[in-house]
């Protein structure tokens, strides 16, 4: 009996000092952090646009609206407004917090970017990035310029890009082996061909709309079709040289399509072929570039030359001059003649993706918008 005392004494001796320990082991619990949290809805990815806000906050004793548009608000949870004008919204949340914690997140800021729905209806330059796997645009209506986005993206790896004036269709090629269609300003996108579907969408390059036909490169030659998609169909094969064609554009005049072949595998060159498939004529050899715009008012092209930078030449090929060395070891995919404005863009993805502008002649030169990071331009000179 005595025993049983002594082994009992003990056990409430342990569990006295483990109650002691665990009470002495416990911490008081943190005040709860601060954050600034917030979702916002757009009626439409076009302006203008219903914006609806969702205030997420947790902690939070006032709150600081601050709308991109030039207002404020300090509700708790703002009404819904509209966005009439087209641009990139960055909406944004201050809260003051229950108590002074530095793991308190007083901020959060949303982009909000409303696209144009007059874009084609406008002069208005496109572009595709490997990047953002997206295409973009902005008006060129004298105005500081203002990228919008397309709605949809998915582009692996876009590379040439075509406008259907009469369709008001804008047209992307992605080397993986699509070929994507949208509205002009980025709405309905879907997969116009595939490889799957079509060999001779294998990898595509660069694209031009003729006469009712879509037409785009594919190593060995190049493709076509209605611009339903039906009809697929080789408009030209080439027996060596040129190998690849890359970049290509359309002389609605003289009925030549003008394609720039490529040099990091192949031969180069600057080349031309109407648009029956007969008369394959090399103008420029040895060229190395990835895209070549037309001037028909002024009968010039363009191309930007690995080697040397970006040249301006007549459209016979003759006369060849370098208008731009700046571009010199800066491979360009793509680049766009603004015959009205009478302004050269060409894109510099080596140092902050800048797009360039000049006059036609090279003069002017200026790194007009930064970020862009562009692939193949186009502009719409709605003609």
């Amino acid at each position: 009996m005595k025993t049983r005392i002594i082994i009992l004494g003990l056990l409430l001796l342990g569990l006295g000092v483990l109650f002691h320990a665990c009470e002495k082991d416990k911490q008081p619990i943190p005040p709860a952090s601060s954050i600034a949290d917030f979702k916002v809805q757009a009626s439409s990815q076009l302006a203008p646009a219903t914006i609806s806000i969702t205030n997420t906050s947790v902690n939070a004793k006032s709150y600081l609206w601050d709308f991109g548009n030039g207002q404020t608000s300090t509700v708790e949870n703002p009404e819904p407004f509209v966005l009439e004008n087209p641009g990139l919204y960055n909406i944004s949340l201050t809260i003051e917090p229950l108590e002074a914690l530095y793991y308190n997140k007083l901020q959060k800021q949303l982009p909000l970017n409303l696209a144009d729905p007059d874009a084609g209806k406008v002069r208005t330059l496109y572009y595709t990035s490997r990047s953002t796997g997206k295409v973009h645009y902005l008006r060129l209506d004298g105005n500081p310029p203002v990228v919008f986005d397309f709605p949809t993206g998915g582009l692996n790896k876009p590379y040439g890009i075509a406008i259907d004036y009469q369709g008001a269709k804008v047209y992307v090629s992605d080397t993986d082996g699509f070929i994507y269609r949208y509205d002009l300003n980025g709405e309905n996108q879907e997969v116009f061909l595939s490889e799957d579907a079509e060999p001779l969408v294998s990898a595509p390059y660069g694209m031009v709309v003729v006469e009712g036909k879509l037409y785009w490169a594919i190593e060995g030659g190049i493709s076509r079709c209605n611009l339903d998609g039906s009809n697929v169909e080789p408009f030209a094969t080439f027996a060596g040289a040129p190998e690849l064609p890359l970049g290509m554009a359309y002389d609605s005049l003289a009925q030549k399509i003008y394609f720039v072949n490529d040099k990091y595998d192949f031969s180069g060159g600057v080349y031309t072929i109407n648009s029956d498939g007969t008369g394959l004529e090399q103008i420029i050899p040895g060229v190395d570039a990835g895209a070549i715009a037309l001037d028909l008012t002024h009968q010039k092209l363009y191309y930007a030359d690995w080697v040397g930078g970006v040249f301006m030449a007549n459209l016979d090929g003759s006369q060849v001059v370098n208008i731009n060395s700046y571009f010199n070891e800066k491979f360009c995919w793509g680049i766009a003649v603004d015959p009205d404005e009478e302004k050269l863009y060409v894109p510099d993805r080596y140092n902050n993706g800048i797009l360039f502008r000049s006059d036609l002649d090279g003069g002017n030169a200026e790194p007009w918008l930064e970020g862009v990071n562009a692939y193949a331009i186009t502009i719409d000179i709605l003609r």
